[in-house]
C-alpha cells in the first residue's frame, strides 16, 4: 500500500513538475515574442528615421544642386552678356577706323555673331549633360541605398527565422 501511495506521490510530482516547466516554458517563449516584436519595433522606428534622414539629405542636396546650377547660370549669363558688349565695342572701334571695306565690315560681324551663338549653345549643351549627369548619379545612389535596405531586410527576417524560439525546444 505504501508503494502505491509512494508511486501516486511521485506521478503526481513527476506531473506538477512537468506542469510547471511547461508554464515556465510558455512564459519564457512569450518573453521572447515580446521581446522580439519589441525589437522588430524599435527596427522598423529606426529604418524609418533613416529613411526619412536619406530622404532630408537628398532634398537638400537637390535644393543645394539647383542653387548652384542657378548661380552658373546667372555667372553664365553675366559672361555671355560680357562677352557680347566687348564684341560690340570691337565692332564698333573697326567701324571708326573706316580701314575696312563694308563687305569686310559686315562679314566679320557675321562670324563674331555666328562664333558667340556657337559658344553660347556649346555652353548650355554641357550645362545640360552636367545637370544630366548630376540626376543619373542621384538615382543610381538611390537604386543602390534602395538595395542595400532590401538586402538588410533580407538577412534581417533570415535571422529572426533561425533565432526564434520552439516551444518544443
Amino acid at each position: 500500500y505504501q508503494r502505491r501511495v509512494r508511486g501516486k506521490k511521485r506521478v503526481e510530482e513527476l506531473k506538477i513538475k512537468r506542469e510547471r516547466k511547461e508554464k515556465e516554458d510558455e512564459e519564457r517563449y512569450r518573453q521572447e515574442q515580446e521581446e522580439m516584436t519589441r525589437f522588430t519595433e524599435e527596427r522598423k522606428k529606426k529604418n524609418e528615421e533613416r529613411l526619412m534622414s536619406v530622404r532630408a539629405k537628398r532634398e537638400e542636396m537637390e535644393k543645394q544642386a539647383e542653387e548652384e546650377f542657378k548661380r552658373e547660370m546667372a555667372d553664365r549669363e553675366k559672361e555671355d552678356e560680357r562677352r557680347k558688349q566687348a564684341m560690340e565695342e570691337r565692332l564698333a572701334a573697326l567701324r571708326k577706323s573706316k580701314m575696312m571695306k563694308e563687305e569686310e565690315l559686315w562679314k566679320l560681324e557675321q562670324e563674331e555673331r555666328q562664333r558667340f551663338e556657337k559658344e553660347k549653345e556649346e555652353r548650355k549643351r554641357k550645362r545640360a549633360e552636367d545637370l544630366q549627369r548630376r540626376k543619373e548619379e542621384q538615382e543610381a545612389e538611390e537604386r543602390r541605398r534602395f538595395i542595400q535596405e532590401e538586402e538588410d531586410k533580407k538577412l534581417y527576417e533570415d535571422c529572426l527565422l533561425y533565432t526564434s524560439p520552439s516551444p518544443r525546444d
